[in-house]
């Protein structure tokens, strides 16, 4: 889907959620989890990143009327145990961190999905990742 300014988004629809690319040249006051392209490394960290623009999106800038609940779900579980410990132990410390810090809670679910990202992160589809792992077959429901 094209925009104006240049803004092209690509879907990836899953079983369960979507993931988009945003692909898009410089705009005024830009900043997320990408950066905010000013071409300084250091201030592009995640938690230079938090406290500039929280951490979920606030209520009255939310797309849809509510906020859903995510799931854990088996695969996401299965990937869980295959992240290396080192990893692992990683990501729990800076989650806690994270989640304590910009959201005042360290709830199961937001987590899970926290130590999720950090393990996986680096992937632009992890279900992917599932299924050649053999955790989940191609196209198959939860």
């Amino acid at each position: 889907m094209t925009l104006p300014s240049g803004v092209l988004i690509e879907v990836f629809r899953w079983r369960n959620y979507i993931d988009l690319r945003l692909t898009m040249s410089r705009q005024p006051q830009q900043d997320g989890a990408c950066s905010n392209f000013d071409g300084s490394a250091s201030d592009d960290t995640t938690e230079a990143v938090l406290s500039r623009t929280g951490f979920w999106v606030p209520d009255e800038d939310l797309m849809f009327d509510r906020r859903e609940r995510v799931a854990w779900t088996e695969t996401e579980a299965k990937l869980m145990e295959s992240c290396p410990d080192s990893t692992k132990a990683r990501a729990r410390r800076e989650c806690v961190g994270d989640l304590a810090r910009f959201r005042g809670s360290t709830l199961t679910t937001e987590m899970q999905l926290c130590m999720l990202d950090i393990c996986y992160g680096k992937e632009a589809h992890v279900l992917r990742t599932a299924e050649e792992k053999g955790y989940l077959s191609p196209h198959a429901s939860e």
